[in-house]
């Protein structure tokens, strides 16, 4: 379990990165995750009892996770964009 924890934490890192630079690219990476996740919660539905619940609902927060980190990598990248282009003009109006 602590494994899965780590590579979750490692999957949303780079995806928050990749939002960071790539911003387009990051939402072809998300569409993909999104799209393995949802399988997997399918499969869990399928699943008896506790444990298809217990691996639906961590599918489910997993795949929110790394929606919600690469919306904040993509913030993070048109605020930066953003600063730059008023930093631009406060050195050279026009």
């Amino acid at each position: 379990m602590r494994i899965l924890l780590l590579l979750l934490v490692i999957l949303v890192i780079v995806v928050f990165m990749v939002a960071l630079i790539a911003p387009e690219r990051s939402k072809r990476l998300e569409r993909w995750l999104a799209e393995r996740f949802r399988r997997g919660e399918r499969k869990g539905d399928r699943s008896a009892g506790r444990a298809g619940d217990v691996i639906n609902k961590s599918l489910e927060k997993s795949r929110r996770a790394t929606e919600k980190s690469a919306e904040a990598g993509r913030a993070t990248h048109e605020a930066a964009a953003d600063a730059a282009r008023s930093a631009r003009e406060k050195i050279s109006p026009g």
